[in-house]
């Protein structure tokens, strides 16, 4: 073999190799999702509800995921009434998955050394309060030896969620609230039953690369 058959031999392993990686990378980045929250649409909810007013809701979504790191909910609910105090029902509040299942939703809070055969404490937000909380799907959930809840597995099963991106599909998290009085305890208002819908889609590869 002469120089210039070597120097081609060099040549061709080298870009073979920069082309295999490269594929890998892009079917890397082919796995990344994104979430967007449909807020158009729970305006119209609070629009018709007649609630507007009283109440806004946030999410914190990083711009991309991989379908096994999306674990938990999180979200902050404002009260923005000035004389109601703001009940979360947590009992009643569920996620749904792109197949219509409806999970129990657990809030997630210090020490979760709680019983899940019981009822879960209201989240309540006085008026010009906010409240920030994490949710999970109750199965998600798994006691250690201590007897200590923690989470184990993802919000939705990774392979499912991948569909998801390509079909442009939504999951939903129902929330349910009530509107009372100011005084403590007193729980005699209006309760409402709000969706929150999220798309879930593959973002543009020039996003992907970014990132």
């Amino acid at each position: 073999m002469n120089e210039w058959q070597r120097n081609l031999l060099v040549s061709s392993v080298y870009i073979l190799s920069i082309l295999y990686v490269f594929s890998r990378i892009t079917e890397d980045l082919d796995n990344f999702i994104s979430i967007e929250f449909d807020r158009d649409s729970f305006n119209e909810q609070l629009e018709k509800q007649e609630i507007a007013d009283a109440l806004d809701i946030d999410f914190s979504f990083s711009s991309l995921y991989r379908p096994d790191a999306i674990k938990d909910l999180r979200l902050t609910i404002a009260n923005n009434s000035e004389h109601k105090s703001m009940y979360i029902n947590w009992e009643q509040c569920t996620i749904t998955d792109f197949y219509g299942q409806s999970r129990r939703v657990i809030r997630l809070i210090p020490g979760m050394d709680l019983d899940l055969s019981q009822a879960q404490v209201f989240g309540v937000a006085a008026p010009g309060q906010s409240l920030t909380e994490k949710v999970v799907a109750e199965e998600s959930l798994k006691r250690n030896s201590d007897g200590i809840l923690s989470v184990v597995k993802p919000l939705f099963n990774p392979g499912n969620l991948r569909s998801a991106s390509e079909e442009n599909s939504i999951f939903t998290f129902r929330l349910v609230i009530e509107l009372a009085g100011s005084a403590v305890d007193s729980r005699s208002g209006n309760i409402h039953a709000l969706q929150c819908n999220f798309l879930v889609k593959k973002p543009p590869m020039q996003k992907r690369l970014i990132w």
